[in-house]
């Protein structure tokens, strides 16, 4: 996750050591729940829990982290922090990070016979649950992920310096002032019939607006809102003192990610979905 690694950057960050000595950045973090760490209960149900993720079980992934140092993986006690769930209805298989809620693996299995579910059977590992049920956990860890993406952004913006946040109000006038209108431009033009260059049809056809819209932003965010665009004309404005102060040559790249994200989530249409998930 972007944000996720622009906190851990920032608490690592020598200049950021040097200018909140003595300050200890806290991660956000669902609430702690009272359960057996081999169960996870959503809707007052027991489900199974994992140490398998998608990489390989905690202790695969605790081996591998030795010679992987970016590889961050938790204490002992946290292991079994996956679930698995196998729609018997759709044969869907799909995996989900507990505490994050971020699902890992969402995939169609031809049958029993697949490696993975053969494996978490015999570890007695593996939730086989309805449609219905299968739909309760989907939401369930939505909700999850929801809260942990809303903490990371509180987190990230009690840690923002002064010189960061006045980063973000100049980039956020550049966008509105030179940007936004193309934007806009570019989104009617696929409201009237048009079909971006180069653009090619996939995935549920019930997203194809949704994905062509997709298409046509980064096509003018790549074109007029590059970090190096932006960076110059702050310089070009006077504001070179400012990037100094700011203590993190990346916080017009953070500015920018985010302002991005967010015309994204801002323009694009809702994704079409399974009407029960």
């Amino acid at each position: 996750m972007d944000l996720l690694n622009r906190i851990v950057q920032r608490a690592l960050s020598a200049r950021v050591v040097e200018r909140y000595a003595g300050k200890l950045l806290q991660f956000p973090a669902v609430e702690p729940r009272v359960e057996n760490k081999r169960f996870v209960k959503i809707h007052n149900v027991k489900y199974l829990r994992s140490n398998q993720s998608h990489l390989g079980s905690f202790e695969e992934l605790t081996e591998m982290s030795k010679d992987h140092p970016n590889l961050i993986i938790g204490p002992v006690k946290d292991a079994f922090k996956w679930i698995w769930v196998l729609d018997i209805d759709r044969k869907i298989l799909a995996m989900w990070s507990i505490n994050e809620g971020s699902n890992k693996v969402w995939e169609h299995v031809a049958s029993d016979n697949d490696v993975r579910v053969k494996k978490l059977d015999k570890l007695n590992q593996l939730n086989r649950v309805d449609h219905s049920t299968f739909v309760i956990i989907s939401r369930d860890m939505t909700k999850r992920e929801t809260l942990m993406l809303k903490r990371l952004q509180q987190t990230n913006l009690e840690n923002e310096s002064e010189a960061q946040s006045e980063i973000n109000k100049l980039v956020r006038e550049y966008f509105d002032d030179e940007v936004r209108s193309h934007v806009e431009d570019a989104i009617r033009a696929i409201e009237q019939g048009a079909r971006p260059m180069n653009y090619r049809p996939f995935g549920n056809p019930a997203d194809e607006k949704r994905h062509m819209t997709t298409s046509a932003i980064s096509g003018v965010l790549r074109a007029m809102f590059t970090e190096q665009m932006v960076e110059s004309a702050l310089i070009k404005d006077g504001h070179s003192q400012l990037l100094e102060d700011a203590h993190d040559n990346q916080a017009v790249h953070w500015a920018v990610n985010d302002l991005s994200q967010e015309v994204y989530e801002q323009y694009l249409p809702e994704r079409a979905e399974d009407p029960e998930l």
